[in-house]
């Protein structure tokens, strides 16, 4: 009877210890995940966890970003997708150097656009150990470069096909936004050199332009040229851009649409 009693009280004296180990528990006896916080608030980080949020332009959550959290060094990639108030976690990944991705398709002009997201602050495009944890949250951007000295930028690129210039001469391309960007900010118009860029506009904020191009000449003068975005026979005094899209939208360091391509011509030389 001695040894019955005392192994219940043993029991009993287990059960507590587990329990407070384990943080508590409810009347039920069974343990409560964290309070998750207000939408847009990560997971409490532990070791071997990666956690963070994906938010838009104005700090709301994406909901549905895909997150690469891929080795640097070796295979062995894992993905996630942000939940409605745009959390993710990834758990249980060895300590090795990984590096952190984010993605997210958007609709804009009629068309399912693939923006990459940009980090929270440079450092967090670097390699990283989760030996304690790790927060990698996600912010949409749509131009600047991707992470320091990277040579990719947010935004798409613009492939240009110019006619020859005479010495002095410069090709100087204009596009004018006729509508918000992709993020619903209000584009600015932008001019470019077209040799000065070797015939390559990189980082261009996605959105709907208007574009135009003309001779500049040493001595300021001016003479219009015609443009084509869509078809080499179609050349007029200005083209609405038409951006390229991708089928995937994870799995390239690219910022935006894959490209578009201006032809320009010269009508003097028709």
């Amino acid at each position: 009877m001695l040894l019955d009693t005392m192994g219940r009280q043993i029991c009993t004296s287990l059960l507590l210890t587990l329990s407070l180990a384990c943080g508590g528990g409810d009347s039920t006896g069974l343990t409560q995940d964290p309070d998750p916080g207000p939408p847009g608030t990560p997971p409490p980080s532990q070791p071997g966890l990666i956690s963070g949020v994906a938010v838009d332009a104005n700090g709301a959550p994406i909901a549905g970003a895909k997150i690469w959290i891929r080795p640097s060094l070796t295979t062995g990639l894992l993905d996630a997708t942000t939940d409605a108030n745009g959390r993710y976690s990834v758990q249980g990944i060895s300590t090795i150097p990984y590096r952190a991705y984010a993605w997210t398709f958007v609709q804009y002009g009629g068309k399912k656009v693939c923006l990459r997201l940009g980090s929270e602050h440079d450092a967090d495009y670097d390699s990283f150990v989760p030996t304690t944890g790790v927060v990698r949250n996600f912010r949409m951007k749509v131009e600047g470069e991707i992470g320091p000295n990277s040579g990719d930028y947010f935004g798409g690129d613009v492939r240009l096909f110019v006619p020859y210039a005479p010495n002095g001469e410069r090709v100087i391309v204009t596009l004018t936004p006729t509508g918000p960007l992709v993020d619903g900010s209000t584009g600015r118009t932008l001019t470019y050199d077209a040799r000065e860029h070797d015939l390559l506009l990189e980082g261009v904020p996605v959105g709907i332009y208007k574009a135009s191009a003309k001779f500049v000449a040493a001595n300021g003068t001016t003479t219009a040229l015609t443009i084509s975005a869509k078809d080499q026979n179609d050349y007029a005094a200005d083209a609405q851009l038409q951006w390229q899209t991708k089928d995937s939208c994870v799995g390239s360091s690219a910022g935006g649409p894959d490209r578009a391509y201006l032809w320009i011509r010269n009508p003097a030389e028709e």
